[in-house]
């Protein structure tokens, strides 16, 4: 017996009753079943244009270099972040700190972020600077449709 409908109506109507509980039940069933997301597009990179920029194989060895340097520091840095946020929230945790080692951490963590963001723009200058003048007028002109 469901426990929100009463005796009465169950008794009077059971068709009409199957009508009004079934679409409740569909929707209960739709929000509770988790859903599935749907894969998000390749972003597409310098390389899925080789062709429209007639990068040659000396520019994509090049290329791919900075990428790999990118990834490697990026990776030794993001941990530098991470390890000196950590000993900001352990500082944080152990109640009043003294206002100047606060702001000490702090800026290490800043310095640290500062040189996260300045190895992703070097890398992207070093990379702009394999491509020739027509070829990194293409490129900007890629970058902005895919942003629009």
């Amino acid at each position: 017996m469901v426990p929100f409908v009463s005796r009465s109506l169950l008794a009077k109507s059971p068709p009409r009753l199957s009508l009004l509980i079934l679409p409740a039940l569909v929707l209960a069933l739709s929000l509770t079943v988790p859903t599935l997301a749907l894969p998000s597009p390749k972003s597409q990179t310098i390389f899925d244009y080789r062709t429209q920029l007639s990068l040659t194989d000396a520019q994509v060895a090049a290329l791919r270099a900075q990428i790999k340097a990118l990834s490697a520091n990026m990776s030794t840095q993001r941990k530098k972040v991470d390890a000196v946020t950590a000993e900001y929230r352990a500082l944080l945790s152990k109640g009043n700190p003294p206002l100047e080692t606060v702001h000490a951490k702090l800026l290490q963590v800043y310095k640290e972020q500062g040189e996260l963001s300045f190895i992703d723009y070097s890398t992207s200058r070093r990379i702009r600077d394999v491509l020739t003048p027509v070829q990194l007028k293409k490129w900007t002109d890629l970058q902005q449709k895919m942003r629009n």
